[in-house]
């Protein structure tokens, strides 16, 4: 399954939204890689086993589920991650872009590309179902960002 959606950060039109400066957008993106637990129920534990500045590698731990993952850094452009195949899930690739087709306006793109089936299986759409879900995880994960940009956890050395 191939999927890719595209959420606003920046909407300069909306003077009550709190805009995120590249920066703080980066930040965060990192933060949700430092700390997932904060990001996604059920993480109960990560290892990052090597990091450096252009590449973090994790072991995330979801009950029984172990999923170990590699992400790729281009500085305040993008994040690949390329999660192996474990006994309880098939891996994957996601793909993390900021764009910023005008100055200050941002966005970030999210383009997976799992091993899952596009077609449905025993009349169940899975794929409609991970699709929302993968919507809506990102949506929440750019709310959490702007709140911790809003407490200032976002500010200081760039990561």
């Amino acid at each position: 399954m191939q999927y890719e959606h595209l959420i606003e950060v920046n909407d300069p039109n909306n003077p009550m939204l709190t805009q995120l400066t590249r920066q703080q957008l980066w930040r965060g993106l990192i933060h949700r890689i430092e700390a997932p637990g904060e990001f996604l129920p059920g993480v109960e534990a990560v290892t990052l086993v090597s990091r450096s500045d252009v590449h973090i590698e994790r072991v995330m731990q979801l009950g029984a589920l172990g999923v170990h993952d590699r992400i790729d850094l281009e500085h305040e452009q993008r994040l690949h991650y390329h999660t192996r195949a474990g006994s309880n899930h098939l891996g994957g690739e996601l793909v993390v872009t900021i764009e910023e087709p005008d100055e200050g306006h941002l966005f970030v793109r999210f383009r997976y590309d799992t091993p899952v089936a596009d077609l449905p299986e025993d009349g169940v759409d899975y794929v409609g179902y991970l699709k929302a879900a993968y919507r809506k995880m990102d949506a929440e994960a750019i709310g959490l960002i702007r709140e911790l940009a809003a407490t200032d956890r976002l500010d200081g050395p760039a990561a």
